[in-house]
């Protein structure tokens, strides 16, 4: 069984997946990007930029992997990684503490 993965986001960040040969959509705003969400609800896996994913709630049963843009990063993929784990083990394991 092959996974269909797919990427979203601005020209310049998805231009590098689909020289690899990645399915891509170009969303250059929130509306752009959940219009191509529509498009793509038979792919098993999506990346999707930070900035465009920061206010969409995405479907619990897709795989949704928030990647920096050209710009940079926001750190909305570690806030969500640092979430899920802080619901998963009921503490919040990853912040980094002061030693002393």
């Amino acid at each position: 069984m092959q996974c269909k993965m797919v990427v979203i986001g601005d020209e310049a960040t998805v231009l590098v997946f689909r020289s690899l040969g990645i399915p891509t959509y170009i969303a250059n705003n929130e509306g752009e990007a959940r219009e191509a969400l529509k498009q793509v609800k038979d792919h098993d896996i999506i990346f999707i930029t930070e900035r465009l994913a920061a206010n969409i709630e995405f479907d619990p049963g897709k795989t949704v992997v928030t990647i920096p843009d050209v710009s940079g990063s926001v750190g909305l993929g570690t806030k969500r990684l640092k979430d899920l784990v802080e619901r998963a083990v009921g503490v919040d394991i990853l912040s980094r503490r002061e030693k002393g």
